[in-house]
This record gives C-alpha cells, structure tokens and sequence, in this order.
C-alpha cells in the first residue's frame, strides 16, 4: 500500500544513509548504525507493511476505524522509531500469535504494539474513536500521540488526554514538523547534539521530572563535624 509521505521521509533519512542503510528482505529498513547502543542498535527504523486483511483485522480488533492518512501509512509502515525519542507502534492484533523477533540482525524485528495506550493505559478524556499512535519523549518525560477521526493528532499527557501539550492539523504534519525539529538535534552518524529533554516541544517539558542529583562518594563518607 502506498502513503504519500514515503517519497519526502526517505529522502530526509538519505542524509544519514553513509552511516548504515539496511533494507531487509521481508520489509522494513534500519538506518544509521549506532553500535555505541549496541550491536543492532539504529537511529531510525521502519517496520514492513501490513496487508489489507491485517489493516481490517486491526479495525476489527480495536473496534473502531483507520483514519485514512494513518490507515495508508500502516499498509507502508506497520510503525517506527525516529531519534530514539519518536515511537510509532504497529498492530501485532490481539489474539493473534505475534511473529518472532529475529536477534541476528537479518530481520528488522518488531515495533510496540498499539495495544499500549490503545488497550493498556487509555488516557482519561480521549474520544473513544481516537488512536494513540505511540509516543514523544525526552528524558523521564513522555507523552502519547493521540489521532482523532478527523486526522488532527495531539501530544498529550499519558493519564489526561485533556493536558495537551502540541497539536498538528494531521499524521504527516506531526510525523515532518517533529522529524525536522528532531534531526537539528543530533549530528550525521547519530549523536545526540543537544540534551535528552531537548526532544519534546518545550510545553512538553514540564512532564519531566526533576533531576535528583545523587551525593558523590566525597560527601557520602564525608565525616560529620
């Protein structure tokens, strides 16, 4: 299935294509190797597509409708991950066996399941037609993406739909305009040039918890006058 949006992201991923571009046989591609993170580790990752059979079981499961933008992008990427801070998760079904994760790093593995938010930890106040499509983090702070029918997404609290800390008129709005913020945010083969925190939209910030800094081994033996 096609998604209009594939042509412009994988152009923006081409800039950190020097550093690693693996497309896998059964789908889903990993680009820009971070083996400071571990052996597989990658900046960004696509998942493969999900069929229509899977897309209408997904609908069938959830009791509710693909938004249509969001609906194509599943059929192109069934989730992803952008900067270790931006999360989109994919449809594993619920009752359904899920696929293994393959750790030889021939297979790309698996995203989150949408079931997290979705059906595990729904936010109090979201329209019980919307999606949480995954998340937006910095340090401690995170927040869910929440897409409404009419296709506009909001990051919200985790617990309060209603706490809404940046809005998009649509998926594509959301998924480019945080892409663009983010890649300022880290060099070409994937280092983070500003901090953790730095990655949520500022209003978001304020779901971070403060930092307790932990005494050093000079204080701790330090004998009491």
């Amino acid at each position: 299935m096609s998604w209009e949006g594939a042509e412009p992201l994988l152009a923006k991923l081409e800039r950190w294509r020097p550093a690693g571009w693996v497309e896998h046989e059964g789908g889903g591609l990993q680009v820009c190797h971070v083996p400071d993170e571990g052996a597989l580790a990658y900046l960004h990752t696509l998942y493969p597509g999900l069929s229509e059979d899977r897309l209408a079981l997904t609908e069938a499961a959830y009791d509710r409708q693909l938004p249509a933008e969001y609906r194509c992008f599943l059929g192109w990427a069934n989730g992803a991950g952008f900067f270790r801070h931006l999360r989109l998760n994919g449809s594993h079904i619920r009752g359904t066996d899920r696929e293994p994760i393959d750790r030889s790093g021939v297979g790309v593995g698996q995203t989150i399941s949408l079931d997290y938010g979705n059906q595990f930890g729904w936010p109090a106040g979201a329209p019980y037609t919307a999606w949480v499509l995954g998340t937006a983090s910095g340090w401690s702070g995170q927040g869910y993406l929440l897409l409404r029918q009419d296709g506009g997404v909001t990051l919200c609290s985790m617990t309060d739909a209603t706490d809404v800390s940046a809005s998009w008129d649509s998926f594509s709005d959301m998924l480019f305009s945080e892409f663009d913020r983010m890649a300022a945010l880290v060099g070409d083969r994937g280092e983070r040039l500003a901090p953790h925190e730095h990655f949520l939209p500022e209003p978001a910030r304020r779901w971070e918890k403060p930092k307790v800094r932990k005494p050093g081994l000079r204080n701790l033996f330090r004998t009491p006058k």
